[in-house]
């Protein structure tokens, strides 16, 4: 749908893929629904593809079926899809992270984000293990997903984006509730006491947790603007790496 040069793209259901079989759900509704779009002038819709349904049970065993049923779809009735990858989990629909990384996660909690209180954030890998394993895992994601849908790329599939976080998003965990009204309330807590947090702090000669936690809790000290500063650029690291990964796997 054109209106005043805007691209109308709208979103299938967050499950439209079942974590249990790979399968459609709601097949029927979804074939119909993408047929009255069509007849709106939507330009297309945007698919997420979840990680932990792909390569759930093994790290590098993918089965894409049910996506693949989806971007046939798409295509039949002529519409374009954009695809988000998505590296992290959801409890609204209910998708964990892969199997494999949930088994591992049980004897090294360490791979998720951890606050002060010893709560650890299991939707998402934490920064600090962004070395060699998760970086690869994610490439070889991404070149599994390219392989598999080249039929589709550039014609069907004219967009890409990635996941960087919590819910996709480039940012800390920082509530793990929601109030009963849903919404967020506070400031959140500081995501960085799972084990490797304080260890890449070390390496900038800066004592981790030093008079920044202990002496009121100010961040207008030195120390504070340093954190902050360091605290900040973390994000923006993983950022540049997940996006550079894709730009060289995906272009």
């Amino acid at each position: 749908m054109m209106q005043d040069g805007v691209r109308l793209f709208v979103g299938l259901p967050l499950d439209a893929v079942s974590k249990d079989c790979n399968s459609l759900n709601h097949a029927r509704a979804i074939a119909a629904g993408l047929k009255a779009l069509k007849l709106l002038g939507v330009e297309g819709v945007e698919l997420p593809v979840w990680w932990g349904i792909v390569e759930k049970d093994a790290a590098g065993k993918y089965d894409w079926s049910g996506y693949l049923a989806i971007a046939e779809m798409v295509q039949k009735v002529g519409l374009k899809l954009h695809v988000t990858l998505c590296f992290h989990g959801s409890t609204k629909p209910n998708i964990p992270l892969p199997n494999w990384v949930t088994r591992i996660g049980k004897s090294q909690p360490n791979i998720y984000f951890k606050d002060r209180s010893g709560q650890h954030y299991k939707e998402c890998l934490s920064l600090a293990v962004d070395g060699k394993t998760p970086i690869q895992v994610y490439q070889s994601f991404c070149e599994s997903f390219k392989s598999s849908f080249s039929p589709f790329m550039g014609s069907t599939i004219t967009g890409i984006s990635m996941g960087l976080g919590p819910d996709g998003e480039l940012r800390y965990p920082s509530h793990h509730h929601l109030s009963s009204d849903g919404k967020t309330q506070g400031v959140g807590k500081f995501q960085c006491y799972d084990q490797n947090m304080p260890s890449v702090l070390i390496t900038y000669d800066q004592p981790p947790f030093s008079s920044f936690f202990t002496d009121g809790a100010s961040w207008e000290s030195p120390y504070g603007d340093f954190f902050l500063s360091w605290y900040s650029k973390q994000l923006m690291a993983h950022g540049d790496s997940i996006l550079s990964l894709a730009s060289s796997t995906l272009e």
